[in-house]
């Protein structure tokens, strides 16, 4: 038996300890019943079903989401509420000289961590609520625009969305990793019927225990 206190030994101990070798056990998540907040930030693209009526993809090719999650957790389960407002980029309808869109997304939502133990756990979320489509365009040939030569309109509706993910525990209450979610919706500009219309995004999420 190699005595301890011989150089040895001292490797022995240390790769018999359990942070040898990188093997740190994963930081325990929060017991019970607690808040958390997140964050999202990623990449969209609108998906068009039809060509009847007004679409999203008409005016936007891309848009970057950045979306606020608050909620409680227990264990496996998440409830909470998710507003999110992604900012547009596309080509501008002809006679005018720029535009922008913006659309803002607010709903219950749910998520289920299959192994919250784990250093990196799998999940998948559902939710829903109200969306808004707002978009601005400047026409430089029409005088008597309001606000100039401004025109701002929007569209509403419904939106229900399939979310997945990795959550990668940094620490006991810090978590982050990439997400992907896929939303139906529809949305109308006051007269029905709506139009259903569909997006595509992924990113990365942050989300905080206390």
């Amino acid at each position: 038996m190699t005595d301890p206190r011989l150089p040895g030994g001292i490797v022995v101990i240390l790769l018999s300890s359990p942070g040898a070798l990188g093997a740190v056990p994963a930081a325990a998540p929060p017991e019970g019943v607690h808040l958390e907040v997140g964050l999202r930030v990623g990449i969209s693209s609108p998906i068009r079903f039809s060509d009847y009526g007004f679409q999203p993809s008409d005016l936007i090719s891309v848009a970057f989401p950045v979306g606020i999650e608050l909620g409680v957790r227990l264990e496996r389960f998440f409830v909470g509420v998710l507003g999110q407002v992604a900012f547009g980029a596309g080509d501008c309808p002809e006679h005018t000289s720029s535009c922008s869109t913006r659309t803002y997304e607010v709903g219950p939502e749910a998520i289920y961590l299959f192994n919250p133990g784990e250093p990196v756990a799998f999940w998948l979320g559902l939710g829903g609520g109200w969306q808004t489509l707002h978009w601005t365009t400047v026409d430089p040939s029409t005088l008597s625009a309001p606000n100039g030569r401004e025109f701002t309109s929007k569209s509403s509706g419904w939106f229900v969305e399939l979310q997945a993910g990795l959550d990668a525990r940094v620490e006991r209450v810090f978590r982050f990793g990439p997400w992907l979610s896929f939303t139906v919706g529809a949305v109308h500009s006051g007269a029905p019927p709506s139009v259903v219309n569909g997006w595509l995004a992924g990113g990365a999420r942050i989300a905080l225990d206390f």
